[in-house]
């Protein structure tokens, strides 16, 4: 498992700020109300029985999600499991079909109904909003504050701003960067063709842009989700 690590000063910044609000009344209030809250869930969780998930055939043959790249394989099983937790949570509303497997055995399955597959789409696209993104939430924050800082320059510039030339250092004094994480970012997106890179003219520095020829603008991979009526 590979977790990135968002050290900008923004987000230590952030941190300090929580630390600082839990020693507070209202802090402490609000961590009693959270304890509160978990132990609530948690009984509900206890009460719910096991179930087997069955879809429908309309819904299988009808549920759809980009298949342009094999990594999204993975994005997928998160949609259905998605799918299957909400069904699981609403078994009390649902008639409860009893079947036997090969062996005899009996077990309890519920079906799951047009409605969870249209509160997992709502769900789903406010994490993943309309693309499906390669890049972790850092290297996405530095390319996010490169193409900032491009636009900006554009404009003094009188250029396009896929055309501005940078340096690492530059980026780093305008968004106030760490070194490191800062290096390793620019290595991913260099990497991964998101920037590109060229000598100085006193090629004693690497300056950078961003690798588009032309301004696209919003054209990401969509979710391409079924929505059921």
């Amino acid at each position: 498992m590979i977790l990135p690590v968002d050290e900008s000063a923004e987000q230590t910044l952030r941190v300090m700020k929580s630390l600082i609000y839990q020693n507070t009344k209202k802090g402490i209030l609000a961590g009693k109300e959270k304890e509160l809250i978990q132990r609530k869930y948690k009984a509900i969780q206890k009460c719910l029985r096991k179930v087997i998930l069955i879809m429908p055939d309309d819904l299988a043959e009808s549920i759809t999600f980009n298949s342009e790249r094999i990594s999204y394989k993975r994005r997928f099983s998160w949609y259905l499991s998605l799918i299957h937790s909400i069904a699981l949570h609403r078994q009390y509303q649902r008639k409860i079909f009893t079947e036997k497997d090969s062996t005899g055995k009996l077990f309890d399955m519920i079906y799951i109904e047009k409605r969870d597959v249209i509160d997992a789409n709502r769900i789903i696209t406010e994490l993943f909003g309309t693309t499906l993104g390669e890049l972790n939430p850092v290297n996405e924050k530095c390319l996010n504050d490169i193409t900032r800082y491009c636009k900006e320059k554009s404009k003094e510039l009188n250029m396009k701003y896929y055309e501005i030339m940078f340096t690492r250092k530059e980026i780093r004094d305008y968004a106030n960067w760490e070194h490191m994480p800062l290096r390793r970012a620019f290595e991913k997106l260099f990497d991964m063709e998101y920037i590109v890179r060229s000598f100085g003219k006193d090629r004693a520095r690497f300056y950078y842009k961003l690798n588009i020829d032309e301004e696209t603008g919003d054209d990401g991979i969509k979710l391409n989700l079924y929505t059921p009526r």
